[in-house]
């Protein structure tokens, strides 16, 4: 017996672009325009936007291998190392913590894994930090009753092994992540907590295959995937 792990379709619908405000998630009306063949132009909100260039067409998605965003016209980064997809109605997002600080997160091509996030945190015209984080399942929403929205999601797809009469999966934990007045950060808690329900034992905020988990634990995944898609 197996058990496929929910996922969303490769397919996506058109860039549809989400602001984060420190009350949530908040839709704003799409301003994007083709510059060019070949490339595309997002536009965000206090003077930001994205430029992406260099696309390839894959029929259900396309890719672009170099960004720059801009603010008040000025690039303050630009990046021809990874692959950035805009066909997800999830992001880019956008969240201002305050009048000259903002975070952006955009999806990066990691197929045939699961894409991932870049999180990009700005001062002024500088960004200050940058990291790796797995996409998110769905828009925020309030996963533990706090009143603060949370976006939660996993690293990977997990692939089942069998041995004998076994049939295991790797841990791949859910991760989630409060957006706060000072911005987007880990809940830790939450996340500890949630692990421990679905495996059984905390094994850390990573994906990792050398810990193999039962099938029959991985449907809880499964579950609070579902769950979490709900919302």
């Amino acid at each position: 017996m197996t058990t496929q792990i929910s996922c969303k379709s490769k397919k996506q619908k058109k860039t549809k672009e989400k602001i984060v405000s420190q009350q949530g998630i908040k839709p704003e009306s799409s301003n994007n325009s083709i510059q060019e063949v070949g490339s595309k132009e997002v536009s965000l909100s206090n003077g930001l936007r994205i430029k992406a260039s260099e696309e390839e067409d894959f029929g259900d998605f396309k890719t672009y291998t170099q960004i720059d965003i801009l603010h008040n016209n000025q690039v303050i980064y630009s990046d021809s190392t990874q692959e950035y997809e805009f066909g997800n109605k999830l992001f880019p997002i956008l969240n201002q913590i305050n009048p000259t600080a903002f975070e952006i997160l955009l999806e990066v091509n990691d197929r045939p894994s699961k894409n991932k996030l870049k999180y990009l945190q700005i001062q002024g015209n500088k960004v200050t930090k940058e990291m790796e984080m797995p996409t998110f399942i769905a828009e925020a929403a309030n996963l533990d009753e706090d009143n603060i929205l949370e976006s939660a999601g996993f690293w990977d797809y997990p692939q089942m092994e069998e041995s004998g009469k076994s049939v295991t999966t790797a841990y791949n934990p859910i991760l989630y992540y409060e957006w706060t007045k000072n911005g987007l950060r880990l809940d830790s808690t939450l996340t500890i907590k949630k692990n421990t329900q679905i495996y059984g034992t905390f094994h850390g905020f990573n994906f990792r295959e050398e810990v193999q988990i039962p099938v029959k634990q991985a449907e809880l995944l499964t579950k609070e995937i579902e769950k979490i898609e709900r919302k």
